[in-house]
């Protein structure tokens, strides 16, 4: 069964540490990110989630983003829209 995190509505600097750490803790997992509440994310925590999903991919655990709409255009304009597409589709 896969750990679900639930991700809070601002991902900018100031929770980079504490996202950094409670990935660490879930890997060996597989993992849900429950992005629903989120409404902004910044390049740092967008680079964060996408190490993990390539740690994840090489741990050969599913690594899931789902209900991104909140950070869509963020993400849109950090150019990860069709990666995080792709990772919502692993299920």
């Amino acid at each position: 069964m896969a750990r679900t995190l639930t991700l809070p509505e601002n991902l900018d600097t100031a929770v980079a540490s504490f996202l950094l750490a409670d990935l660490l803790a879930a890997r060996g997992d597989a993992l849900i990110l429950d992005a629903v509440r989120c409404r902004n994310i910044g390049a740092i925590c967008a680079q964060i989630i996408i190490s993990a999903y390539h740690a994840w991919q090489a741990d050969g655990h599913a690594f899931v983003l789902q209900g991104h709409a909140g950070i869509a255009n963020d993400l849109t304009l950090l150019g990860l829209s069709d990666f995080v597409d792709a990772l919502e589709t692993q299920r």
